[in-house]
């Protein structure tokens, strides 16, 4: 779940989010700009090359950090 426009998610979001396991980010940016931000994610990529795939995962399991990325649900 993405909150736009910065501040604190209230209690009842955290808890609601941690409950149900989805991760919260907060940004400082308008629900419309971050929208057009995040709308290449969207865009399908296919992924038929299996050393892609590798590389793609090594990079998530280096540069993703779970830890911080979990608490920012509670």
């Amino acid at each position: 779940m993405v909150l736009t426009e910065g501040g604190e998610p209230t209690g009842y979001i955290k808890a609601e989010a941690l409950e149900r396991g989805v991760p919260v980010m907060v940004v400082e940016a308008k629900t419309l700009e971050t929208a057009d931000a995040l709308a290449p994610l969207l865009d399908p990529a296919p992924a038929h090359n299996l050393a892609k795939i590798q590389v793609f995962a090594r990079q998530i399991a280096q540069y993703l950090d779970l830890g911080q990325l979990a608490a920012l649900t509670s």
